[in-house]
């Protein structure tokens, strides 16, 4: 069977990666060809421990605000928020392009592939009503996902927001499963498509941690 990429419908000419054959673990077909790959740029080389922002090893100015309110949140993402990957994520999210879900799904599961617990961050409902789809479970479908976390409705979708109301949101997850199931585990990944502000993970962490979970959550996003 030929596989055609989500981007162009050309042959993929790309297979798996090393990291991926090495682990032995469930190997999923890439989806975009090494031209529409190439349109994006990858996070490679010294990252900020928090936010996993491209460029620099030491804690950026943003982590440095999150750190003094708390423990920092440790994310990592997989490519840079630039103008290619601004038009991707519009198509995606904004159209509501259902195609180009599984685009990047062989290099995050490369990526995850230790990770023990994973658990999206859920869409509110009306998003859902008017794309028809869940973008985050989109994204990471080919990974076992925990629905553990319910988002409540907000009267503003974050992409409408500056960054000012971004960061004054209010906390709108709630955790669906008792303590005594979170703590089965000993380490949860918030995934996530983008880290902009962090507000968004970070509530996510924190209301995990208000329900009694007792070990460690770290973060991945598909973009910072």
């Amino acid at each position: 069977m030929v596989m055609r990429c989500c981007g162009c419908d050309r042959h993929v000419d790309r297979s798996p990666t090393l990291k991926a054959l090495l682990a032995g673990s469930k190997l999923i077909a890439p989806r975009l060809c090494s031209s529409c790959l190439a349109r994006f740029k990858m996070i490679t080389g010294a990252t900020c421990p928090g936010c996993g922002r491209s460029g620099d090893a030491r804690i950026c100015a943003d982590c440095r605000q999150w750190e003094q309110q708390g423990r920092l949140l440790h994310n990592r993402a997989l490519f840079v928020y630039d103008a290619a990957m601004k038009q991707w994520i519009y198509q995606y999210k904004g159209l509501g392009d259902y195609r180009l879900h599984d685009a990047f799904q062989d290099l995050i599961a490369a990526q995850l592939q230790n990770a023990r617990t994973l658990i999206a961050i859920p869409s509110e409902s009306k998003h859902y009503d008017v794309r028809g789809f869940d973008p985050i479970q989109g994204l990471f479908g080919g990974l076992q996902l925990q629905p553990w976390l319910r988002k409540s409705p907000t009267a503003k979708p974050q992409a409408q927001k500056n960054r000012r109301e971004r960061l004054q949101t209010p906390q709108s997850f709630t955790v669906l499963v008792p303590a005594a199931k979170l703590n089965q585990t000993k380490q949860i990944t918030l995934v996530d498509d983008l880290y902009t502000t962090g507000r968004t993970l970070y509530h996510a962490r924190d209301a995990l941690v208000a329900a009694g979970f007792q070990g460690t959550v770290t973060a991945f996003t598909l973009i910072r």
